[in-house]
């Protein structure tokens, strides 16, 4: 049990390893693939430490990081909508399946976007996405601007400000994604409700 509970931390450092390897680079983008697939530790860590062992290299790091991870959320698409039929059989009548579809076929923007940019698992949501049969159009978009701004985010930090942004981005970063989250979701209250 206790290795059970011991496996994020040791999950979490072997993705911080990669940043001083060799390889780090092809680590990092296959790392972004696969965590909006399956993978259970986010890719900041990652992103931060390669952004400030190179920081003038924090925005290109941030562009493929990008990349990769809206590639591994369109297979996380096409993962669920191929599948659909069998979890479809195997859960039968789901109260949150049905919920899920009708939240994304009428906001799969929107709910990309939030689930991109914040600490949301996008994973959970690119599956249920191609599950749930939604638009693929606004998913690849939502996927788009949602990851391309928390990766420019972090490494747009570290770019401008260097190193030294790093205690600033560990103490802050979660409370900074939820403050425009935040923003962003006043702005779609207002653009659906109030204009």
């Amino acid at each position: 049990m206790k290795a059970l509970f011991s496996l994020p931390r040791r999950l979490y450092e072997w993705t911080l390893k990669w940043a001083t390897h060799p390889k780090g680079v092809q680590a990092y983008v296959f790392i972004c693939f696969i965590e909006s697939i399956f993978f259970p530790i986010p890719v900041d860590p990652l992103l931060m430490a390669l952004c400030i062992s190179k920081h003038k290299k924090s925005l290109h790091y941030a562009a493929i990081g990008c990349v990769a991870s809206v590639i591994g959320g369109i297979a996380g698409y096409l993962l669920g909508f191929q599948a659909g039929d069998f979890v479809m059989g195997y859960l039968g009548d789901n109260h949150f399946i049905a919920k899920a579809a009708e939240m994304f076929k009428e906001n799969t923007f929107y709910a990309m976007f939030i689930a991109g940019f914040t600490f949301l698992p996008f994973k959970v949501f690119t599956v249920s996405a191609g599950l749930s049969q939604a638009p693929l159009v606004p998913f690849i978009f939502g996927s788009i601007f949602g990851r391309g701004m928390r990766f420019f985010l972090v490494g747009g930090l570290i770019y401008f400000f260097g190193p030294t942004i790093k205690g600033f981005i560990d103490k802050y970063l979660e409370k900074i994604f939820l403050a425009l989250m935040f923003v962003c979701i006043l702005f779609f209250v207002y653009v659906k409700f109030l204009k």
